[in-house]
This record gives C-alpha cells, structure tokens and sequence, in this order.
C-alpha cells in the first residue's frame, strides 16, 4: 500500500521523466572526427587509453547488445550490458538501457568535424527514472571521474593516431 502511494505520487510528477543526473564534457580535438571514431569503434583497444572501460564488445548495430567491463568501484570490474540506440558513421553512437519508469541511461558520444580537420568531441551522459536518485547518490562522483578519463584518454589516442 505504501510503496503503491509512493509510485503513484511518483508518476504524477512531471520531475520523473527530467533527467536526474547528467555529465557532459566536450572537446576540441587535434584529430579528424574519422580518427576519433576509429578510437571509439575499436574495442580491442580499450585497455591500452581507458581507464573507466576495460573491455567492451559490441557489432554496434542500432538494436544490439554492448557489453562493457566497466571499473566503477576501483580495481573492481563489473560487466554492464546495454543497447545500441543510435550509430551514425563519424557523427553519434548512443547506448544505454531501459527499465520503463525504474532506470532509463543514454549515454552518447557526438562528433563534429572542425573546418581546419580537427573536430570537436562530445561525450554526455543522462540518467532518469525512480532509481536515478539511488544511483546519483552511490555513483555520480565515479561516474564523472570515470566519463572525465574516457574523453581523456580517447582524446590522447586519437590525437596519437593523427600524427
């Protein structure tokens, strides 16, 4: 009864279907956005520039599963599977998950080339739904330091490769 109030006073919020948690960081980079792509789709290579996802695996077809071995809890690897929503060739890929009103993710990462060839990077991440909250308070500070050494370190390999 009291977790049926709960929920109802839940869904009747229009706050529930804003986002509770979002990192965001972009970045000018000194590579073609080809080169930063390349970095982002070849998960082989995860565990020599990325310090937050040690291995991933993934076709990358809009529907499919990404399945990721994320260090959330340091020296801890956990396995997080996801699906594929959006692959645009050198412009977007987004992935995340969707627990109807529990937990919705999307995490995205959004290229655009730069007149002088160096493009721009921007990685963002969003969270919604009635966990978010429980989440935001256990992870947000990992989960920003994590995403902060993703686009790092993605930077620094893709600039490598364009040298």
């Amino acid at each position: 009864m009291r977790l049926a109030r709960l929920l109802r006073a839940f869904l009747c919020q229009k706050d529930h279907r804003e986002a509770m948690l979002e990192i965001r960081f972009k970045q000018q980079v000194n590579a073609s956005v080809k080169d930063v792509w390349n970095v982002i789709i070849n998960t082989e290579q995860y565990k020599q520039w990325n310090p937050f996802v040690h291995r991933c695996e993934s076709e990358f077809h809009v529907g499919s599963a990404i399945i990721m071995h994320v260090e959330l809890i340091p020296g801890m690897l956990l396995r997080q599977k996801e699906t594929i929503f959006d692959n645009e060739f050198e412009r977007l890929l987004s992935y995340g998950v969707n627990l109807p009103l529990l937990l919705k993710s999307r995490r995205e990462h959004i290229l655009t080339p730069l007149a002088d060839g160096k493009s721009e990077y921007e990685s963002t991440f969003v969270l919604k739904g009635f966990l978010a909250p429980m989440v935001k308070f256990a992870l947000e500070k990992r989960l920003r330091q994590g995403f902060e050494g993703m686009t790092n370190g993605l930077i620094k390999q893709a600039e490598a490769l364009a040298q």
